[in-house]
């Protein structure tokens, strides 16, 4: 090959009936060809050989042999010119057994040998028969893998190049390339990408181009990849929806985590952990505490994924916020003077809570800002209540109180007398009750003993299960309060009692009077009796004015009535009542007759309803009918009107009201009308009985009502004007 494109002149003397010929091939040695072109060889022999000795001219072809300048290939074309002994051999359509290297050689007849020219290399370039990529168009790859993806170019010659584009560019990616060549003589060229895959690989298309001289255009061969990579998992919260990488959660809320994966394959299993202890039964990818503890805070949360490709986890620490709570007992603390006094109040929360110690009467004064409250040398001054004040971020404070509290003797409540001793409550009940006494006392340490005793003597008290004695203790921060109970009081209880505490550095000791009560209620007898008179006092005034009133008003009217109205006049029949203090005089009752519905009535003391009328003085005392004699049996007096639809109860009536008015029906049809009689008492002595007419009748009134009339002594003309002439009062003295 490195003779190539050179000029060599190979001088073959022979002798040749005494003629030396030389043989010069074309200056081009190397003929590069397309498989289907076709390529032309020439040589010049010097001098010419004469046309009758031309069987002595031929090409020797590595693939054909030797190739006379008569063959009848077609698709061979060989010319001589005998002038200037130039010979060509023209290949009309290379094929792949054309190729290879071209001699024209002379035959030495006398010498019987051969002499060539200088040789001619005709390569015919081929094309891959075909070309791939190992795996077909789709690869599986693992993210995080090295990964071979293979192209390769068989039956080329000579080899062909081989690249790689990523997308639309050339790659970056490592790769190699081999050409191995056949039996055949033909090359296999194989080139191989070497790519590692994330996940972002997933999808990516890699395409092999094949290139070479003996191809017209370029191959391209296309390859997806498909990276499998194990789930990325991330965790978020909502509590409510939507899901959000919440900071932190509250506790007793409802809360549900939801993980979440990226993954190829996308076929995913579940499984959530708290400190890597797995969560039984939760195999989605929520988790729901419907009211999440305080006692999850600060574990972690994992969410494991799995897919074919393998697993992938994510951890959240959980952060659950919470109320500060105290962890520590906060117990009230008993001390001497001088002592030395260690409160500690450690707490829990989260947020971290802040902690201030301050006096319960001064709680606006921090007395410290720390954990620890000491005080050195305990003073009267320092005994009291301090509180331990928790706060933190988003819930109320907290505030515990501890107590620090003298040890002494007891000491009873109450009142210290002139004798040094404490007087409690005095208590009173009635025989037969159950009575429950009382006393307290501050005791510091806590009381041994309670002694109960009757009386100056200090008489034991018996509290046997089936006494009727019972005491009963109370406990309190600074003390107790004890109760003696007696059942079924009798009149020897009733007694001065001893209540007396005792604790380890003493006693003492208070009295509780127990008095009877007096049962007779004088202050009510008392109070009653002064309502009394002043009702009857009362009573006695309206009287007197309705009397007066009702003299006015009768004397104008008798006579009118008596010309007027016939039926207004007096009963002649005076002898049968039998009562000398009692009057008759009319009342004048009007109704109208279309209608029944009551209406309020018009009324010289006051207005109301038809069915609730005022009652003036005492109820009726006797009803008589016109008709009847005062010792017959009388209707009953009462306010139910008169019966509609009995004709047996029209007439006239006697009405003994003793200061009240008859009430008529509220509304009456036309046969109700009539005349009835009205009996009143009179104080009068020296009068005779005396009565009138009752008369019923229609009047020119407003529909649906109707007046009623009493008399009032206390009413004047003007405040209660004339009525008309149906209305007035007939009296017959």
């Amino acid at each position: 090959m490195g003779l190539l494109r050179l000029s060599l002149i190979l001088w073959t003397i022979c002798a040749v009936r005494g003629q030396e010929y030389t043989i010069q091939a074309q200056d081009e040695l190397l003929i590069e060809r397309k498989i289907g072109e076709s390529v032309t060889v020439e040589a010049t022999v010097t001098p010419p050989v004469p046309n009758d000795q031309l069987s002595i001219l031929f090409w020797s072809i590595r693939s054909l042999g030797r190739v006379p300048l008569n063959s009848n290939d077609t698709n061979l074309l060989q010319t001589y010119n005998p002038v200037t002994g130039k010979v060509s051999l023209t290949v009309r359509s290379l094929q792949k057994s054309l190729n290879g290297t071209y001699i024209l050689q002379l035959f030495d007849v006398v010498n019987a040998k051969y002499a060539h020219s200088a040789t001619i290399n005709v390569v015919v370039l081929v094309p891959p028969s075909s070309s791939s990529i190992q795996g077909g168009d789709v690869h599986t790859a693992k993210a995080g893998t090295p990964y071979d993806i293979v192209c390769q170019a068989f039956g080329s010659y000579p080899e062909v190049e081989i690249s790689w584009l990523e997308g639309s560019i050339e790659t970056s990616e490592s790769q190699q390339t081999t050409a191995v060549m056949g039996v055949d003589k033909y090359y296999t060229t194989t080139n191989t990408l070497t790519i590692t895959p994330t996940m972002a690989y997933h999808g990516r298309e890699y395409t092999c181009v094949i290139s070479g001289k003996q191809m017209d255009d370029e191959q391209f061969i296309t390859s997806t990849l498909n990276v499998q990579y194990i789930p990325v998992v991330s965790i978020a919260a909502s509590s409510p929806p939507p899901y959000a990488d919440l900071p932190y959660q509250t506790e007793n809320t409802e809360v549900t985590f939801l993980c979440s994966a990226d993954a190829q394959p996308s076929q995913i299993t579940w499984k959530w952990f708290i400190d890597e202890e797995e969560v039984a039964g939760e195999t989605s990818n929520t988790l729901t505490y419907s009211s999440v503890s305080h006692t999850l805070n600060g574990k972690d949360l994992k969410c494991e994924a799995t897919n074919s490709a393998g697993t992938g986890s994510k951890t959240h620490k959980l952060n659950i916020h919470y109320a500060p709570r105290l962890t520590s007992s906060l117990d009230n603390l008993e001390v001497d003077l001088g002592s030395r006094v260690d409160l500690t109040c450690e707490t829990d929360g989260n947020p971290t809570p802040s902690i201030n110690w301050v006096r319960a009467d001064k709680p606006e004064a921090i007395i410290t800002g720390s954990t620890r409250l000491t005080i050195a040398s305990i003073t009267m001054a320092d005994i009291g209540s301090y509180q331990c004040v928790v706060t933190a971020t988003g819930f109320p404070k907290v505030v515990h109180t501890v107590h620090i509290l003298l040890r002494a003797p007891p000491k009873m409540h109450g009142t210290t007398g002139a004798s040094g001793s404490r007087t409690l409550e005095e208590y009173s009940y009635s025989q037969g009750q159950t009575a429950v006494l009382s006393c307290s006392a501050d005791v510091v340490p806590e009381y041994t003993d309670v002694i109960w005793t009757k009386g100056s003597a200090g008489t034991p008290i018996n509290f046997a299960p089936d006494s009727r004695f019972s005491k009963h203790v109370e406990k309190s921060v600074h003390g107790i309060t004890t109760m003696l109970t007696i059942k079924d009081l009798a009149t020897t209880d009733f007694d001065d009692y001893n209540c007396t505490v005792v604790n380890a550095l003493g006693s003492d000791s208070a009295l509780v009077t127990l008095s009877q009560t007096d049962d007779f209620p004088w202050k009510w007898v008392v109070v009653g009796a002064v309502i009394a008179v002043v009702i009857a006092i009362v009573m006695s005034v309206a009287v007197c004015c309705c009397r007066k009133k009702y003299q006015n008003k009768t004397s104008s009217a008798g006579s009118t009535t008596s010309d007027n109205n016939s039926r207004d006049q007096p009963i002649e029949n005076k002898d049968a009542l039998n009562d000398p203090l009692t009057f008759y005089s009319s009342l004048s009752v009007v109704s109208n007759t279309t209608d029944n519905s009551t209406k309020k009535p018009t009324d010289c003391m006051e207005q109301g309803d038809a069915s609730s009328l005022p009652e003036y003085g005492l109820r009726p005392i006797d009803v008589w009918k016109n008709n009847q004699d005062t010792n017959a049996t009388p209707y009953p007096a009462t306010d139910s009107p008169i019966e509609d639809g009995k004709p047996e109860l029209y007439g006239s009536y006697r009405v003994n009201t003793m200061g009240t008015s008859f009430k008529p029906h509220s509304a009456y049809p036309t046969e109700n009308y009539g005349s009835y009689r009205v009996q009143h008492p009179r104080n009068d002595l020296h009068h005779a009985p005396q009565y009138s007419t009752l008369p019923i009748r229609p009047s020119m009134l407003p529909p649906n009502e109707f007046n009623r009339f009493s008399y009032d002594n206390e009413l004047n003309d003007d405040e209660f004007p004339e009525p008309p002439l149906e209305h007035r009062l007939a009296t017959n003295v």
